[in-house]
């Protein structure tokens, strides 16, 4: 949020440096991201440009919207083609002679020439405040009032606005933070507590507010005050629309909003100073005397100020002439009810809207504006007629319009303030050092907390409506803790830090697989755990109560969608060879209980190896991927089982299944557009910290004697597995036997329908002696044997 240094000293009035405000704002909460200044002084060099008299205005003859013009500017006449609407003879213009170096609002560059435009010549330009850059406003020529001297330089009629701008990072809790007003209050907080002398906070002022008290007939109502708690308006007539004046455009363009004619400018001057939105509506386009805050008995289509027509559900609020809607409540006013030119009476809205209606319908509307951005945080109740009557007092200070009506206000069930007890020692407990209660109830004054009651341990407090995050006890120690300053609270030299050691483990077994993966050539990536319901399996969901968007509706069953959305992004921007892993929760409901669980899921698409002059390409493959678990599992000394399956191997401990790897099924790779095969695994990591010994790090001698290797080609039915296999012979408790890996299963039709082929290697070692001849076959006949009597298995020739 931007906030005008000029406007904090108005409300202020305290000299004040821009540093020492910078600072403070932080150390209270409302941190400052950067400072810049504002100058209106355009990037045109004004002095180019002098002031002129049209002395002849006629039409062109060879087009309709152009006109011919003589320009006086004292030393000599211009003959200037025109294209403004509101050109006119005897008017006081801005002109831009021959060789002007322009740059407009948009910084584009223009260098005015001699040119011939529908045959005639033109010597020079007409000038707009867009043309040179003083505003956005291009719908028309500059024309100056009074009486100018022709051929005088035009910058030394200009006044520049120099002023700081503070870019605030306002939290959502604190919307009373989200105006002007509501940060000069804070700082008279502070400034008055620190400097110990009370500074006074300057209320705008509605000293112009006078009202001629007629009944206009116009009726306010408020159909169901769970959306609106309050709706107030006002009938203003005897305006002009014209641009607005220099000390309002020059505060709203300082903070980035551009100027659009008086009483729209108006209306955004007060929500910026006083953090009220307001709304203003053509009168003479109000068909009836009756103005409804209602929900829509259907659907329909409203065109909005931006011109756009969207369709809107029943669920949406509107402001409504009788039955036709004019307004989106909160959000956006209706484009067939705005303010034009023509108009010149007008209703002036300020209401109070349920904040969770406006979030609802603004992110179905898919519109955010000011307005709604701080009705969907809570605005203040009570403000709501003081920033109508403050906006009439501006529309008649700076354009003299007539108040009509007496404020016409809806308010149904009144809103009361929050009361809260405060317990002293509860107080100092939190905060960790004593507070003297004089201290603390001063601080409870400036910021306008109501002490209703005190006494030796407690003090009763009425909290503003305009504190709508403040509603318990800690709520309000932290409110007192921000104004004595964070800084003030001094630790103790000596501190204690309690840290759980089962999770430091976790954090650092996840630190030692994500090292292990990134110099294996993998990068680590981190996706949103909130996904659309389409996008996981459909079972056991968690669904989100209140989600703002379809597309974040669930919590995740698993990581494979993220990854693969993280490979198709890749792979867009030509980025063909994806390895990536990641750490996350993924979540189910099972019989009313929520379940989260640890993953761990890496993924492998395109090469492994790019082509170069030593090597071809080198693809990513399934059991590279395997490998990698395996390593991933040995790392922590765990012992697994490998079951193999149609879709890849499952990995499990104690019967429990811990990991798998799988090739991707081509369908759903279609769904991303990925071309490439994609390998997976997937670790359960909530498994895996209970089944890791915290000594699993152990150091065993290498035996000095050489492995020996024998490989086996069984022929045996296809049910028996190639775990099965693995367990019997380890059931032959042979010391010599220290590893078995699968590296081929084989079908074909030299073998039977019933039967399959599955080669297997053993690795033997001894601790003590080379192993020779003799004792290889030995053992390779226990193999053979054991197999042969539990699965009829023979070897394969």
């Amino acid at each position: 949020m931007k906030i005008s240094f000029n406007w904090i000293k108005e409300l202020l009035n305290q000299n004040l440096s821009i540093d020492e405000i910078s600072d403070l704002l932080t150390d209270i909460g409302l941190e400052v991201e950067k400072i810049h200044e504002y100058n209106s002084q355009p990037k045109t060099d004004l002095t180019q440009l002098v002031i002129g008299k049209v002395i002849k205005c006629e039409k062109h003859p060879n087009a309709d919207k152009l006109k011919l013009t003589t320009i006086d500017i004292g030393r000599n006449k211009l003959k200037i083609i025109c294209g403004a609407p509101n050109v006119d003879i005897n008017q006081n213009v801005v002109v831009a002679p021959v060789g002007s170096i322009l740059f407009t609002y948009q910084n584009e560059k223009i260098k005015i020439k001699k040119a011939k435009i529908r045959g005639i010549e033109s010597e020079g330009m007409i000038v707009s405040e867009s043309e040179i850059g003083l505003s956005n406003n291009h719908d028309g020529i500059i024309v100056l009032k009074g009486n100018p001297k022709s051929g005088s330089d035009y910058s030394k009629k200009i006044k520049t606005y120099v002023d700081q701008v503070f870019e605030i990072g306002i939290t959502p809790n604190r919307s009373d933070a989200l105006s002007h007003f509501g940060v000069a209050r804070d700082l008279r907080a502070a400034i008055s507590h620190r400097k110990k002398t009370k500074i006074d906070l300057i209320t705008p002022s509605i000293a112009n507010f006078t009202s001629l008290g007629i009944n206009t007939g116009l009726n306010v109502n408020i159909v169901d005050p769970t959306y609106c708690k309050r709706f107030c308006a006002l009938v203003i007539k005897n305006i002009k629309i014209t641009k607005s004046h220099t000390n309002i455009s020059n505060k709203l363009m300082a903070i980035g909003i551009n100027p659009i004619n008086n009483v729209v400018d108006v209306t955004n001057y007060v929500m910026h100073e006083l953090g009220q939105p307001l709304h203003a509506y053509d009168l003479d386009k109000i068909k009836t005397s009756k103005i409804d805050i209602k929900k829509l008995n259907s659907k329909i289509e409203f065109k909005t100020l931006d011109k756009k027509i969207r369709k809107y559900e029943k669920d949406d609020l509107f402001i409504c002439d009788s039955d036709e809607p004019m307004c989106l409540a909160g959000i956006m006013g209706g484009f067939d009810h705005s303010v034009s030119t023509n108009t010149n009476s007008i209703v002036l809205e300020s209401a109070y809207f349920d904040p969770i209606s406006i979030r609802k319908s603004s992110k179905t509307a898919g519109i955010s504006s000011d307005s709604s951005y701080r009705f969907e945080r809570g605005v203040d109740i009570n403000m709501t007629e003081f920033a109508l009557k403050r906006a009439a007092s501006l529309l008649k200070e700076y354009y003299n319009v007539e108040i009509l009506s007496n404020v016409i206000d809806d308010y149904p069930n009144k809103i009361e303030e929050k009361n809260i007890s405060i317990n002293f020692e509860n107080f100092n407990r939190i905060i960790g050092v004593e507070i003297d209660r004089i201290e603390v109830k001063s601080i409870l004054n400036l910021l306008d907390f109501k002490i209703n009651s005190i006494n030796e341990t407690n003090v009763g407090i009425t909290i503003p409506n305009y504190r709508h995050d403040v509603t318990r006890e800690c709520d309000v120690i932290e409110e007192v803790l921000r104004i004595y300053g964070y800084n003030n609270v001094y630790s103790s030299k000596k501190l204690s830090v309690s840290v759980l050691k089962n999770r430091r483990n976790e954090e650092d077994y996840n630190n030692l697989i994500a090292s292990f993966l990134c110099n294996l050539g993998f990068n680590e990536i981190m996706n949103n755990s909130l996904v659309k319901e389409n996008n996981t399996n459909g079972k056991k969901l968690v669904n989100l109560i209140n989600s703002i968007s379809a597309d974040i509706s669930v919590m995740r069953t698993d990581l494979i969608d993220g990854l693969l959305k993280t490979i198709e992004y890749n792979i867009n921007r030509k980025s063909i060879n994806n390895n990536f892993f990641e750490f996350g929760s993924t979540y189910a409901k099972n019989e009313g209980n929520y379940i989260e669980n640890k993953k761990l899921s890496i993924v492998m698409s395109g090469n492994l190896i790019d082509n170069n002059w030593l090597n071809n390409d080198v693809k990513s493959n399934f059991f590279y991927l395997k490998n990698i678990l395996v390593n991933v599992f040995e790392k922590f000394n765990i012992s697994h089982e490998e079951e193999i399956n149609e879709n890849g191997i499952n990995f499990n401990v104690k019967n429990k299944k811990i990991g798998s790897v799988i090739n991707l099924n081509d369908n759903l790779l279609k769904k991303y557009s990925i071309p490439h095969n994609v390998f997976c695994a997937t670790i359960n990591m909530s498994l895996l910290f209970k089944f890791v010994n915290n000594s699993f790090f152990n150091v065993t001698k290498i035996s000095k004697y050489p492995n020996v290797k024998r490989d086996f080609s069984f022929v045996l039915n296809k049910e028996v597995s190639y775990n099965d296999i693995k367990a019997s012979i380890n059931s032959l408790n042979n010391d010599l036997i220290k590893e078995i890996k699968l590296f081929d299963i084989f079908k074909d039709d030299k073998i039977e329908k019933s039967k399959k082929s599955i080669s297997i290697s053993v690795i033997l070692n001894s601790d003590k002696k080379t192993l020779n001849e003799k004792t290889i076959e030995i053992v390779s006949d226990k193999i053979i044997g054991v197999l042969k009597k539990k699965f009829e298995a023979t070897l394969r020739d």
